[in-house]
């Protein structure tokens, strides 16, 4: 039969060193139990005292992690947004870094949006094409103050329908133009107006059709500027609000201006169109129910 040894337990020396002093030190303090009891309440706190600082030092360690992480994602966010920036600086300089010192935009105007509207419609794709389409839709005038709603407003709700002006916000001209002088890399002279915008468009339902862009009511005109005939549902002068129904804008549409309909001056019964457009007007609707 093989001799069975007995299991061995390893310990670092240094550590058995330390505990054969700490027993040979509780076997002299045996005869004094109340400096025993003292000491081991010392030894108990300071094990929790090293436990805190332990525990405080790992706390600060991951607030450090933190902090750091939250240095770098605002250091990555200011450089993007200084990106941004400069490249909006650019594109505006490349398109009046050609046309500066002559005089292309002298004559310019510049007008201030009265208010935004608050619109149903959050996109482009599904606003109706015309006012008056969806005359259950409505929008929501929020007039800015330095206008003075209360005075501005004062009146308005005597009459049933205005008509609206206002900018096509969300329209692509502007990118397409500078996209275009920037293209045509020139360094000295007048670049035209409205680079890149097409003079000619196919109207709504006639896809066979070219119009000039005057001869329609497309939103990609060289001014992107909207009108629009709404009816008015409410005016809230104290807050400066206007509610208005059937209007086609969307959500965030810049207002130039709100102006009174005359049915004695602007209802033209008379008054006529071309074929294509009257054929478009006898082309049933779809209905859409909800």
């Amino acid at each position: 039969a093989l001799p069975i040894s007995q299991p061995t337990l390893r310990v670092h020396p240094l550590r058995w060193s330390c505990w054969r002093q700490w027993h040979r030190f509780c076997g002299k303090m045996g005869s004094r139990p109340q400096e025993a009891l003292a000491l081991g309440a010392v030894a108990v706190m300071v094990g929790l005292w090293l436990r805190e600082r332990r525990q405080r030092l790992k706390v600060e360690s991951e607030a450090t992690t933190q902090r750091e992480e939250a240095a770098r994602s605002t250091k990555l966010r200011d450089e993007e947004r200084k990106g941004r920036i400069r490249a909006e600086q650019q594109l505006r300089e490349s398109r009046t870094s050609v046309s500066s010192g002559s005089s292309q935009r002298e004559d310019a105007l510049v007008f201030n949006p009265i208010g935004n509207f608050q619109s149903c419609y959050r996109q482009r794709c599904g606003t109706p094409r015309q006012g008056n389409l969806v005359t259950s839709s409505l929008a929501v005038l929020r007039c800015v103050k330095d206008l003075n709603p209360r005075a501005a407003l004062e009146g308005l709700a005597e009459f049933s329908h205005v008509w609206v002006l206002y900018v096509f916000h969300e329209n692509t001209n502007i990118t397409k133009e500078s996209k275009t002088v920037a293209g045509r890399k020139q360094q000295q002279g007048r670049v035209p107006l409205w680079q890149g915008l097409c003079m000619k468009v196919a109207p709504p339902r006639c896809p066979e059709l070219r119009v000039g862009v005057l001869s329609c009511r497309t939103p990609h005109r060289p001014n992107p500027i909207g009108l629009s005939l709404a009816k008015v549902v409410k005016v809230d002068a104290a807050n400066g609000e206007l509610v208005l129904a059937g209007l086609d804008v969307v959500d965030g549409t810049p207002c130039l201006d709100i102006k009174p309909y005359l049915p004695n001056f602007e209802a033209l019964p008379d008054a006529r169109v071309p074929s294509w457009v009257q054929a478009s007007y006898e082309e049933p609707m779809m209905n859409v129910t909800w």
